[in-house]
């Protein structure tokens, strides 16, 4: 009895290690792909979809973060967003269960869902959900994420014939440029300035 206790216990040992260095390897193909995802979109989405073919082996947590870097990776490589519902989903667990960049970047993911479908004004309220998410007081603040979400914003505006807001919207932009791009993005980007100061 004791030797089949003994083996027993063996077995489960070597399957939790196993278990763990699986996971270990999913956690670190998925911090490679948000690694390069802003560069390389197309090949972390190649990366995200060889992941996914595991996905009934992912605890909850990773298998959000999974689908959020997923939304993410399709939002980058300019794929419309045909339906909210994913990304109402993301957007209420990681208000949960996320760090300030995670909340952040689920509700910029929930927004352009919204923007995608048309909905301009709950798009916007969406996008300010994001902004106050966004912990700047953080070394790690993804002005990355900030950027689009600015971004978006400013085109909303534009669109909407809100040249005052457009400018807010686009000074906020351009300093997340500063933060994260070189200085020939940065001139292209104050250069959008010129848009709605001919509308004024």
């Amino acid at each position: 009895m004791n030797r089949l206790l003994t083996i027993l216990v063996s077995l489960g040992a070597a399957w939790l290690l196993f278990s763990c260095a699986e996971r270990r390897e999913y956690r670190e193909m998925l911090a490679r792909a948000e690694a390069v995802m802003s560069d390389r979109p197309d090949s972390v989405l190649m990366i995200l979809d060889s992941l996914g073919l595991h996905e009934e082996e992912f605890d909850r947590h990773f298998r959000m973060q999974y689908l959020l870097h997923h939304a993410d990776a399709h939002n980058k490589t300019d794929s419309a967003f045909t339906a909210d519902s994913l990304c109402k989903e993301l957007a209420d667990y990681f208000d949960s269960h996320g760090t300030a960049n995670e909340r952040m970047l689920a509700h910029y993911l929930l927004g352009r869902a919204y923007t995608d479908k048309g909905e301009a004004p709950t798009a916007l309220q969406t996008y300010y959900d994001a902004i106050d998410r966004a912990d700047t007081t953080k070394a790690d603040c993804d002005y990355r994420t900030l950027k689009g979400i600015y971004g978006q914003m400013s085109r909303i505006f534009h669109q909407q014939c809100l040249p005052h807001d457009e400018i807010r919207a686009l000074w906020h932009y351009i300093d997340c440029i500063r933060r994260t791009s070189n200085k020939e993005e940065y001139v292209v980007a104050k250069s959008q300035l010129i848009r709605p100061y001919y509308l004024l």
